[in-house]
Parts: C-alpha cells; sequence; structure tokens
C-alpha cells in the first residue's frame, strides 16, 4: 500500500491533474460493474464526484460499500480514494477496526475490504455499517455520539506502531503558519468583497496562534471530516461507525474539534456545542489553538466551496458569527453557557 499520500507535492500535482482532466477530456461515469462485485445500488452522498460515485454491492454474500472514481491523470479524488485505502488498511492490520469508548458504546472506523487501481478507475471496498446517519438523531444523542467518535479518533495515533505512523501524511504547526495567507489571497481573489472578513479573520487567526505557542502542540491521526454524514449510527446495537477517511493525516490532535462549530452550527445549540468543546480544552494555550486552528478551517472551506453553493453561505454566516462571538465565549474563563447534563446512556 502506498504511504505518504497527501503530501504537498502531490495535491499539487493532483490539482492540475484535475484542471487538465476537465479541460481536455470528456470522462465518463466508471462502470457499475467491478469484477467479483454484484451492484445493489447507488448510495446517498453528500458530495458526488464528476467522474465517480458510491455505491452498495454484494461480495462473497455480504453488503459491501464502495466508492469508485475514473481518471484520466491522477486527480485529488484519485488522491482521496487511495489515502482512505491506506490509512484504513493500516488501522485494520495494526489495531483493528472496533472500539469501546465507553460504557455500551462501540466505535468503528471502517471495515477495509480491498482496493484496487487499473490505471484508469480506482475503486475501495468497505464492509456495509448499519445505521442511520446522525443527522437523524437528537442533539443530545449527536453530541454524546461525536462524544464517543472524538475519544476514538483521538486514541488511534498512540495505538499505532512507529513504523506506521512514518507511513502518513503530517501537517506541521507551521504549515497553518505559512499556508493561511495563501487560502486569504485565494479567497479574496474570488471574492474582493470578503477582505475586510479576512482581515479580521486573519488577525484572530495569528494573535491566537502566536499566543499558544508557549504550549507545545501534540500530533494525531484525524478525519478532518466528521459531518453527520460520515458518522453512521445504530441506537439498536449502540455502535457509531465512521466512514470516509479520505481527509485523514497526522496533524495538531485539536483539529478534528476545530471543524466542529462549522459542522454542527445548524444542528446542535450554541450553548451545548460550546460548552462540548470547552471540556476538552483544558488550557488557555489549547483554547487559543484551537481558535486558531477553527479559523483556519475555515478560511479553508470558503475558499474551495463552490461560490453561490449552500455550504458557502452557511460558512460564511458562522465565520462572521464565530470571529464576533463564539470565539469570545470559548475563551472566556469563567464562561456563563451552562455545563451539558446529559445522560450517559444513548
Amino acid at each position: 500500500m502506498k504511504t505518504h499520500i497527501l503530501t504537498f507535492n502531490n495535491l499539487v500535482e493532483a490539482k492540475i491533474n484535475g484542471i487538465i482532466n476537465n479541460l481536455f477530456f470528456k470522462i465518463a461515469l466508471p462502470d457499475k460493474k467491478t469484477p467479483g462485485f454484484e451492484f445493489l445500488g447507488s448510495a446517498k452522498a453528500s458530495s458526488v464526484r464528476k467522474a465517480g460515485f458510491v455505491s452498495f454491492c454484494r461480495k462473497d454474500g455480504k453488503k459491501v460499500f464502495m466508492k469508485k472514481h475514473q481518471y484520466k491523470f491522477k486527480d485529488m479524488d484519485y488522491l482521496y480514494i487511495l489515502n482512505e485505502a491506506s490509512i484504513l488498511s493500516m488501522l485494520k492490520s495494526h489495531i483493528g477496526c472496533k472500539f469501546n469508548s465507553g460504557p455500551g458504546t462501540i466505535v468503528c472506523i471502517g471495515n477495509f475490504l480491498e482496493s484496487k487501481d487499473t490505471g484508469s478507475t480506482i475503486y475501495i471496498a468497505t464492509s456495509f455499517a448499519e445505521g442511520k446517519m446522525l443527522i437523524e438523531f437528537s442533539e443530545d444523542e449527536k453530541i454524546l455520539v461525536l462524544q464517543s467518535c472524538i475519544k476514538v479518533v483521538g486514541e488511534l495515533f498512540g495505538k499505532l506502531p512507529n513504523h506506521a505512523k512514518k507511513n502518513i501524511s503530517k501537517r506541521g504547526t507551521m504549515s497553518f503558519f505559512l499556508s493561511f495567507p495563501v487560502l486569504g489571497l485565494k479567497l479574496t481573489l474570488r471574492d474582493l468583497k470578503l477582505l475586510p472578513m479576512f482581515l479580521k479573520c486573519s488577525l484572530l487567526f495569528y494573535k491566537n496562534f502566536l499566543s499558544s505557542l508557549n504550549e507545545k502542540s501534540m500530533m494525531s491521526l484525524t478525519h478532518r471530516d466528521l459531518n453527520k454524514e460520515n458518522i453512521l449510527y445504530d441506537k439498536k446495537t449502540k455502535t457509531a461507525t465512521i466512514i470516509d477517511w479520505e481527509n485523514t493525516v497526522i496533524t495538531d490532535n485539536l483539529y478534528d474539534l476545530a471543524t466542529l462549530p462549522w459542522l454542527y452550527a445548524n444542528w446542535i445549540s450554541e450553548g451545548k456545542l460550546i460548552s462540548f468543546l470547552s471540556g476538552h480544552l483544558k488550557t488557555n494555550s489549547s483554547k487559543k489553538r484551537f481558535i486558531a486552528l477553527a479559523i483556519y478551517h475555515a478560511i479553508q472551506c470558503i475558499s474551495v466551496y463552490n461560490k453561490g453553493s449552500i455550504h458557502y453561505r452557511d460558512v460564511l454566516l458562522h465565520t462572521t458569527k464565530f470571529i464576533n462571538r463564539t470565539a469570545g465565549l470559548i475563551l472566556a474563563p469563567n464562561s456563563k453557557v451552562k455545563s451539558l447534563k446529559l445522560s450517559s446512556s444513548i
């Protein structure tokens, strides 16, 4: 299995290849038939690839989940599927794919079955996971499942042997510091009206980033997209399954937390979300680092989302709210936000 997939050089090359694929080649969707698999139907996905699809299949009498992508030159979607296959294969071989995260709660990380690259098509197959998307559960249930998932993902890095850790792409602290202005340039070139907001974000980012350097950040394996569609929960068996590991890298251990103000802003009330986050941010330095990472994630999203899309409008709205209100509530030494009082059982 290939390693060090989401490196800077690979990402730049894939971005260029994607532009070439779109401009000069008419790439059809891959064949729904895959040798050794019986196609059962398309699966609902939060994002649909231009030259690929996600589907349900059957292999050896068991239902499986498949992602498939067609390409001429190896583009971003190719890298993402390759990275997911590498990460899940590595986790399965070294530490397994099912974990007990607390009393009566099990978290699965996706059981890797196989992956193949034919030179024009790449696919990954994982075991089918029972359950509904987290979006379908109550606010309190979402928080408790998230708590379990954050805990399990945070512990994966410590369980991996050192030789395996060396094979995973990394994002060091300085990569955020150096790439932030590049994202900002891209953002303002797309829409000059966003310049005032970016300047506010820059001030908040650098102020909190630099003042948090007195506490060394811990590196961890991070999923980077724990959204409500990437967590399936089976209430009957109390099992949560995390899917779509394609963005996974080793980076700051607070990064997954830093994505939550945007991923769940419309689904969990501000008070409960801040209370949940504050429970993981024990020091002033960790709060500042969290704010810097959250701002970074927001600017990254705005710079890549399609202008005018619901996701684009949402992240703009919530970024304004975050820099004007939420960041201050998180930094407050004695937050007025009430602590969560939830049942430990879902």
